[in-house]
């Protein structure tokens, strides 16, 4: 929670792919956009229905 002071981020060694959880979802920052849409493809039901991507 934001009102905890702590974020957490995860991300591999070289800073390519970081992975920042909070209430409510996630941020993904991947290494180029092919990497980024592999990974919305496997992903489909976690993604949002709003046609903005919101």
């Amino acid at each position: 929670m934001a009102d905890d002071g702590i974020a957490l981020f995860v991300a591999d060694a070289g800073l390519q792919r970081i992975h920042h959880p909070y209430d409510g979802g996630a941020d993904v920052i991947l290494a180029d956009p092919a990497e980024r849409d592999r990974l919305r493809e496997r992903h489909v039901p976690w993604l949002s229905a709003h046609p903005g991507g919101f």
